[in-house]
């Protein structure tokens, strides 16, 4: 099957394969995928101290919000226990994983080359 349509892939593959130039470059499950070695989650912070307390921490932030006092961090599966532990000693409004994706996989591959200015 062939699909620009990520979501009907995920929902009706078991594996995928990405396509690059007329060759393959890279084939796995859809499972490998949803049990990815890192996760994403998205945290609230209640007060602006502890958003700002935990900016300061070695987590890796990918993406942040100074006025919602949003944060997107990337953790490996092995240190979530850890991050866990750490994020409990801050007030929070609202926590989540953000299950990764077969787009966001997909965007691994072309992400050089996408060019929204054209």
């Amino acid at each position: 099957m062939s699909s620009h349509i990520f979501g009907e892939i995920e929902n009706i593959c078991d594996k995928v394969a990405i396509i690059k130039k007329g060759k393959i470059i890279s084939e796995i499950s859809i499972k490998e995928i949803q049990n990815s070695a890192k996760k994403n989650y998205e945290i609230k912070f209640s007060t602006v101290k502890d958003y700002n307390d935990f900016l300061n921490k070695k987590w890796d932030i990918i993406e942040k919000n100074n006025i919602t006092k949003v944060i997107k961090v990337n953790v490996l599966s092995t240190n979530v226990d850890k991050f866990l532990k750490e994020l409990s000693l801050y007030k929070v409004d609202n926590f989540k994983e953000l299950p990764f994706s077969l787009e966001e996989y997909f965007i691994k591959f072309y992400k050089d080359e996408v060019n929204f200015n054209d």
